[in-house]
């Protein structure tokens, strides 16, 4: 099976779970939303499987993600068969919303089979030191210790990916689970 991962990443964890995912697919290298070559991806549509990864910013989707979906034409994604994921913060999707959940909602408007739910993987809150407030100066491609994924978070990946590969649709997981 031919699959594709376009993903968005501001602090680097959406990036880490997009490989995790493609080698565990066996996809090639992931496609960064920002770049020309996931346009241009989406475009051929020479793939069986999409896979679409993006943070949660400000409760939706990046701006980069929306650009490049906004952008696509109709017929690259019309019947194609997607499966989505986001990164965001443990909490419940009424107050973090959800990059998936938009994504999983334009897809599907687009014509495409939305294979299993939107998928959400957890990222640490950031625990600033005593005395500071939280600070996003995070450069794209560097992983700091107050911002990372929770423990246990690429291994979910692993199963989701295996789960879509088997075609056992994994059930849509609790989002506040303990």
């Amino acid at each position: 099976m031919k699959t594709l991962v376009i993903y968005d990443s501001q602090f680097g964890n959406t990036e880490r779970l997009a490989e995790v995912i493609a080698r565990q697919l066996g996809a090639d290298t992931p496609v960064w939303a920002a770049d020309g070559a996931a346009k241009a991806a989406l475009e051929l549509g020479d793939w069986d499987l999409l896979i679409i990864g993006a943070p949660t910013q400000h409760h939706t989707v990046s701006p980069t993600m929306r650009a490049l979906l906004q952008g696509a034409p109709g017929a690259a994604l019309k019947h194609a068969h997607v499966a989505v994921f986001d990164t965001r913060y443990r909490m419940t999707r009424l107050l973090s919303g959800s990059a998936a959940d938009w994504i999983a909602t334009r897809v599907a408007r687009a014509g495409a089979v939305l294979l299993v739910a939107p998928e959400s993987f957890f990222v640490e809150r950031e625990t600033p030191p005593p005395g500071e407030q939280r600070r996003h100066d995070h450069v794209h491609d560097q992983i700091h210790d107050h911002e990372r994924l929770e423990a246990g978070e690429e291994e979910r990946a692993l199963a989701w990916a295996s789960a879509l590969v088997a075609n056992e649709a994994p059930t849509p997981q609790s989002v506040m689970r303990s």
